[in-house]
């Protein structure tokens, strides 16, 4: 879809890296990614933002490590099985047409990242860490599989992954679709809640009877939902989309991580440790800088339209954006407005969820799981008379439908927008007109618009999208068209609508290109939250 925004960049320079404070490593791979199309020639160049351990604090560095020792999760892969898999899918390489093993095939496929450590052992991407128990090797699932994501040929950490391919439950989608991006992890943590037998008396012992729990779980039509870049935590009072956990409970997001098993209370308390030790990493990531240079006019006349200094010539679908998404003020030591950063952020906004009018089913969802929140609740009985409250995993959404409007710093990296990741750029985030109805994304990880910000797409038909999805039916499991399809959105479908947030329709070309500029500028290290006092004297 043509953008109404002036093309000012080369396609080189759309395609540039951020190059500040990142490790370059090349990638040998069977696919080059050209456009929407691959061939099987070339290698695959990615950057690496955020994950150099000398940039963080003490307490960073040990969440760090803490991420990568394999223990975040109570899984154990056999190294040896993971080898014979990988065998397993390299002799599908001439079937498939390129090699489902390599960096750039396991991109393709499942939307996987490699290691920023150049000396890793090559089957294990950045999701998966090694570790040894009783003198075997093992791997297991690390928070990068979903808390880093690629923009702009940069893998970023903390960045949501908006290429992960997660597999849905049959009611995910009345189409059995999933699409690049959709994250269905945080179901396992009301999956777990559910199966917990009794709460007061056992702790986080699960029982496999079926009970009216179990069958909330099991008959609800679950929609997707875009994770949040862990940078943003350090600005909240309550984390995630409908708020329900502080960005400092440890306990409450330990129940992300942990699996049913009878040993489960036994680790508790160390696992409630290795995750504050996890988060206190997540609170110092950064935001990556944005990597060209601003037009200072623009930033400044965009700044002053963000926070209703300046009223649009057609006010008749505006309001200011100040309102829900946080103040902006620039520090007066850097007022180059050409140069990204330096912003103290002031932002309350985690205590209110706002209806805007974006696809509800979600927000829905989560007033359904009522009863087993309730359930969960009960721990702090069982805590309590172990003399531990702290270790009570708490979960206790924000009432009613809506969501909460998360802080923008860094959210040229975010796309696609909206909590169900249904509108591929900001230029069509403030013009809901652009908002493409189904749209399939570039399957490069270098593509990225960065005039419109968001990904490169192309618009289909109902019809292509119809003919794809038929051939797709009727290919294998493993097969390209299947994988193809999972770069195509239809916002159509079940909790993928792109409906909602219109404020920014009746804007002029100018005057959307001026608040783009702006929204490009909040990034980088420099972009300090007020301190909590001051945060809690604006409420």
């Amino acid at each position: 879809m043509k953008s109404a925004i002036s093309n000012k960049l080369s396609t080189s320079q759309k395609r540039s890296c951020i190059r500040r404070g990142t490790v370059s490593i090349l990638l040998g791979s069977a696919l080059v990614f050209v456009g929407s199309a691959y061939s099987d020639r070339e290698d695959l160049s990615l950057s690496f933002y955020g994950f150099e351990s000398e940039s963080y604090s003490k307490a960073g560095q040990a969440g760090l490590e803490q991420i990568l020792s394999g223990k975040m999760f109570d899984l154990e892969v056999p190294m040896s099985g993971l080898y014979f898999q990988q065998a397993i899918a390299a002799s599908k390489a001439g079937e498939l047409g390129y090699d489902p093993t390599s960096a750039a095939g396991k991109f393709y496929s499942e939307g996987s990242l490699p290691s920023f450590d150049a000396d890793a052992d090559p089957s294990l991407d950045l999701g998966l860490s090694p570790f040894e128990r009783d003198g075997k090797e093992y791997a297991s699932l690390n928070c990068f599989a979903c808390h880093a994501g690629v923009v702009n040929g940069v893998v970023v950490a903390g960045l949501a992954s908006n290429s992960t391919v997660q597999r849905s439950t049959p009611l995910t989608d009345v189409r059995g679709e999933v699409v690049r991006g959709d994250n269905f992890g945080q179901y396992a943590v009301w999956n777990l809640a559910a199966r917990i037998a009794n709460p007061e008396e056992t702790g986080l012992l699960t029982s496999a009877e079926e009970t009216e729990l179990t069958e909330v779980m099991k008959n609800t039509q679950r929609p997707p939902v875009q994770a949040m870049p862990w940078w943003t935590m350090k600005y909240k009072v309550r984390d995630y989309w409908y708020g329900d956990g502080g960005p400092h409970d440890a306990a409450h997001f330990s129940l992300n991580f942990s699996i049913g098993n009878e040993e489960i209370n036994d680790h508790h308390t160390e696992h409630v440790a290795m995750t504050a030790r996890a988060l206190a990493f997540a609170r110092e990531t950064q935001s990556p800088v944005y990597p060209e240079k601003l037009d200072a006019s623009l930033v400044q006349m965009g700044e002053e339209i963000f926070h209703g200094k300046l009223a649009p010539e057609d006010r008749s679908t505006f309001l200011a954006c100040v309102q829900c998404h946080g103040e902006y003020t620039k520090k007066t030591s850097a007022l180059d407005y050409s140069m990204p950063g330096s912003w103290t952020v002031n932002y309350t906004g985690s205590e209110l969820l706002r209806n805007v009018g974006t696809d509800p089913s979600y927000s829905e969802v989560i007033e359904d799981f009522a009863p087993i929140v309730d359930h969960l609740d009960k721990l702090a009985v069982y805590y309590d008379a172990q003399g531990t409250p702290e270790l009570t995993p708490v979960d206790s959404p924000l009432e009613g439908i809506g969501y909460i409007p998360p802080p923008l710093v860094g959210v040229w990296t975010t796309a696609p927008y909206f909590h169900n990741g249904s509108v591929p750029t900001i230029e069509a985030v403030l013009n809901s007109k652009l908002r493409p109805e189904i749209w399939d994304r570039d399957k490069s990880p270098n593509a990225y618009n960065m005039e419109s910000v968001g990904l490169e797409y192309t618009a289909i038909s109902k019809a292509q999208y119809a003919d794809l999805a038929a051939t797709a039916a009727a290919a294998p499991d493993q097969s390209r068209a299947k994988v193809d399809m999972g770069f195509i959105y239809d916002t159509n479908n079940f909790g993928r609508g792109k409906m909602g947030h219109t404020w920014g329709d009746s804007l002029s070309d100018k005057e959307r290109m001026a608040v783009i500029e702006f929204l490009k500028s909040l990034s980088g290290p420099d972009m300090p939250p007020l301190s909590t006092g001051q945060q809690q004297a604006n409420l």
